[in-house]
C-alpha cells in the first residue's frame, strides 16, 4: 500500500493538532495548580472552595497542600 503525499500530510497534521491540544491541556492543569497553590498560601479557605475555584479535585488540593507543608481546613 502506498501512502500518498496528501495522506502523509493529513497524518502529520493530525499529529500536530493532537500535540497542540495536549499542550493546551497541560497548560490548563499547570494554571489550575498555580491557582490552588496561591489560595493555599493565602490561607483560611476550605479545601472544597479551593477545589471548586481551581478545578482540581479535593484530593489533589489536599495532596498539594501536603507537599507545600500547609494544613488545610
Amino acid at each position: 500500500m502506498f501512502i500518498t503525499e496528501y495522506d502523509q500530510e493529513k497524518v502529520l497534521e493530525k499529529g500536530r493538532e493532537e500535540a497542540k491540544q495536549e499542550g493546551k491541556e497541560e497548560g490548563k492543569e499547570e494554571r489550575n495548580v498555580e491557582v490552588a497553590s496561591d489560595m493555599l498560601k493565602a490561607g483560611n479557605q476550605p479545601v472544597s472552595f479551593i477545589a471548586q475555584i481551581s478545578k482540581l479535585s479535593e484530593t489533589s488540593v489536599r495532596k498539594l497542600a501536603s507537599q507545600m507543608g500547609i494544613t488545610t481546613l
